[in-house]
């Protein structure tokens, strides 16, 4: 990411076990031998995560939501998989994502904004 400072990931499953492991990572870090240029913190900014975590409870999007924050944040679906040939899971995170008690210009980009400021759709 030194290498390439604009550039931006988006992690599937909301970002997996990172919003868990970000200080244990930061930890890891500052006993590296080779360190990184910058604190391991500032790497998050470059780092999305998607709300396909299909079925998952208020408080795991909640958890996604506060680790990424409205800014990096993008609806995710794991479609064409799963059941009903990816139907569910498109209606299970989106029930999901809209069961957080976050304001609608949040929710707004979360389920669009985020995606269209990422691929520069306009």
């Amino acid at each position: 990411m030194d290498r390439f400072p604009s550039l931006k990931v988006v992690t599937h499953h909301m970002g997996a076990m990172f919003p868990y492991f970000s200080g244990r990572i930061g930890t890891t870090y500052k006993g590296a031998k080779k360190k990184p240029a910058r604190d391991i913190a500032e790497y998050w900014a470059n780092i999305y995560g998607d709300t396909a975590i299909s079925g998952g409870t208020t408080e795991a999007y909640q958890l996604g939501y506060a680790f990424f924050g409205p800014d990096r944040l993008v609806f995710g679906s794991d479609y064409p998989f799963g059941p009903d040939a990816g139907e569910l899971h498109i209606s299970a995170n989106l029930a999901g994502v809209k069961s957080m008690s976050i304001p609608a210009g949040d929710m707004e980009k979360i389920l669009g904004g985020n995606a269209r400021n990422l691929l520069k759709i306009t």
